[in-house]
């Protein structure tokens, strides 16, 4: 069958780095592009592992050369310890999207095919992990960076035959056949299997996949909020839950791997008889459990603030305060995070500003940002009471987000 690109993943107005290790997949790819008439950048990573990658790196020179194609070469010297397979998507995915970003490029097309897809949904399989989805998605991404496999409707076979078709120059990489790797272990064995049994699997994981939908279709009204209650959480199975990460992993732009591991943190946190409890979750994010919720939080949001008369509405990320609704501030004044040791008079003695929050059962992050107006000597005219129904009406000056 002819290999054909998914248009419907691309757009001809964009500009697109396309990876081409010059095997017979990638550079049917890079073929197949140059037909459609796309605007693309060819990138080559040379790791110099085999006796043939400096050859396979001059013949695809070559091939751009005489086909006018910018080519952006990756010479690696050395590989960091560790698995080998995984340091070198690393170095290779770090390359694409530094390229994408100096070159304003959409994203990077790579040559993922029917059998990659499969592989990898075996390969998922056989690990004692959760997984968003089995296969290779059409659309992904790598660090922020979209990651575009519009070849997944050919098979290996397709693509070979094409380059021979078209007389397109490509080498076998023949550390391919090496059995000492998973995913060459898995082709070997489906090698075996004709069409109809390999269609059978494939259906199978397709299922599983139809089920991870349904997941997301029913968690979507909980994402677009900072907070959901720990009962309702609690009563989601394990797939569920790892289904809620990913999904606000997606929504925020975090790239934190969720695992079995971090899914127990999260459970034995919620099951303490700690009312308050912070964790730290990415670079610029952390979990909190406030008394029946739990909140994924932005260290931003909860910096401290002082502004000298300030004006209008005010808005911050977790408050918004209408000032033109409150008639008892003097002309000049400051708004200022409360800090634990502001003293409040309430009736006849006094109260610290910590002790308040805790006997209102104030979520922690609200303790860092809830305001305080004092005049300009630093006594304080006004520090308001948490309530949990401050948006609920349409007199009052202060909202939560919540």
């Amino acid at each position: 069958m002819k290999p054909s690109l998914n248009l419907n993943l691309l757009d001809k107005e964009k500009t697109y780095i396309v990876a081409v290790s010059f095997g017979p997949d990638s550079m049917a790819l890079l073929h197949l592009l140059q037909q459609e008439h796309f605007k693309i950048e060819v990138a080559h990573v040379n790791y110099h592992l085999r006796k043939e990658s400096d050859l396979e790196q001059s013949q695809l020179e070559q091939y751009c050369l005489q086909h006018d194609l910018s080519l952006h070469v990756l010479d690696v010297t050395s590989l960091p310890k560790g698995n080998l397979q995984d340091q070198a998507r690393k170095i290779r995915y770090d390359f694409f999207k530094e390229l994408a970003s100096t070159l304003n490029a959409e994203g990077v097309l790579t040559a993922h095919h029917q059998d990659d897809d499969l592989e990898t949904a075996i390969m998922q399989s056989q690990r004692t992990m959760l997984y968003e989805y089995f296969g290779i998605r059409p659309l992904g991404s790598w660090e922020g960076i979209k990651v575009y496999r519009p070849l997944l409707s050919s098979t290996k076979q397709d693509l070979i035959d094409y380059c021979a078709e078209h007389q397109i120059p490509y080498t076998i990489d023949q550390s391919n056949t090496k059995l000492i790797y998973q995913r060459n272990r898995v082709r070997s064995q489906l090698n075996l299997l004709s069409p109809l049994e390999k269609n059978k699997i494939r259906l199978e994981f397709q299922k599983e996949n139809s089920l991870r939908q349904n997941i997301t279709q029913s968690l979507q009204r909980w994402i677009p909020q900072n907070s959901i209650s720990t009962s309702t959480y609690m009563k989601w199975d394990t797939l569920s839950q790892f289904m809620y990460w990913i999904l606000l992993n997606q929504s925020r732009g975090i790239h934190t791997p969720i695992t079995e591991a971090w899914l127990k943190r999260i459970d034995s946190m919620l099951r303490s008889q700690k009312p308050n409890i912070v964790i730290p979750y990415s670079k610029d994010w952390h979990i909190e459990k406030a008394y029946d919720k739990v909140w994924l939080i932005k260290d931003q949001d909860t910096k401290p603030y002082r502004i000298v008369t300030p004006q209008g509405t005010i808005k911050f990320s977790l408050l918004t305060i209408h000032l033109d609704r409150l008639k008892q501030l003097p002309e000049t004044f400051i708004l200022r995070s409360c800090k634990p040791n502001d003293v409040i008079k309430i009736k006849n003695y006094t109260k610290p500003f910590r002790r308040l929050a805790i006997d209102w059962k104030m979520p922690l992050f609200l303790r860092r940002v809830w305001p305080v107006f004092t005049n300009l000597k630093g006594d304080i005219l006004l520090l308001p009471r948490y309530q949990k129904n401050h948006d609920s009406k349409a007199n009052n000056w202060l909202e939560i987000l919540e």
